[in-house]
């Protein structure tokens, strides 16, 4: 952005990174303000960059702005329908408002544009097939990940307790707890953005059939208690 505060691009990736972090908690949700009004400045700067289009629907995803999510992910998508990296994300908030089998159709059809294409757009796909309650093809694509993460996990592990397929989502479950021993039901279940609440219930609902806490575990203090 120094070099040049022109290029469009630059403000879009800043913006990109700013929702990521804070889906991942690393900054509070007030960062989203920010992440906005640098999706904005690349669209000011370049209307015709995808990718700024793309990072403020992100945000408003995040925001709980579904409609405008959705709007500006269209928009991405019709300024370049051959982007594989906008096509893969589009798959979540396209699942998340009830689209999930375009979310579907659009990540497979970025598997296809691009022969190299990066580990999470498997998890994409899995999570808009779960979400349209094709569990077995949710499973096949978050198995086939490379680098699962915990969020990922934590869809895979519901797919296995909606096909009955127990003590894979046991094993799952207790994979996720060793890595991150506060997740929950509470933590997690609520943190992705649904707007039907409906589709955010089945997805809870697979969480707790895989056996997923409710609560997180309650903190121990760091000394012992002294007798009085």
């Amino acid at each position: 952005i120094a070099a040049d505060p022109d290029y469009a691009r630059p403000y879009a990736n800043f913006a990109l990174i700013t929702v990521y972090q804070v889906y991942s908690q690393y900054l509070p949700e007030e960062s989203l303000a920010r992440a906005v009004e640098l999706a904005e400045a690349a669209i000011a700067r370049d209307d015709g960059e995808a990718w700024g289009h793309w990072a403020l629907g992100a945000a408003y995803l995040k925001l709980g702005s579904h409609e405008q999510a959705i709007a500006e992910y269209e928009r991405a998508l019709e300024i370049n329908p051959n982007d594989a990296d906008v096509l893969a994300e589009s798959a979540w908030p396209f699942a998340y408002v009830g689209r999930a089998d375009e979310g579907i159709e659009n990540a497979r059809r970025a598997i296809r544009l691009n022969p190299r294409y990066p580990d999470w757009y498997r998890w994409a796909l899995g999570v808009a097939a779960y979400d349209a309650q094709r569990y077995e093809e949710a499973v096949t694509a978050l198995e086939n990940r490379k680098n699962p993460n915990l969020k990922s996990n934590l869809y895979l592990a519901a797919a296995y307790a909606q096909l009955g397929r127990g003590n894979e989502a046991q094993a799952t479950v207790q994979k996720i707890l060793s890595d991150n021993p506060e997740s929950s039901i509470e933590l997690w279940g609520k943190a992705q953005p649904y707007q039907d609440k409906a589709a955010l219930n089945h997805y809870i609902e697979g969480l707790r059939k895989a056996g997923l806490p409710e609560n997180p575990p309650l903190a121990l203090p760091d000394h012992p208690p002294t007798s009085p």
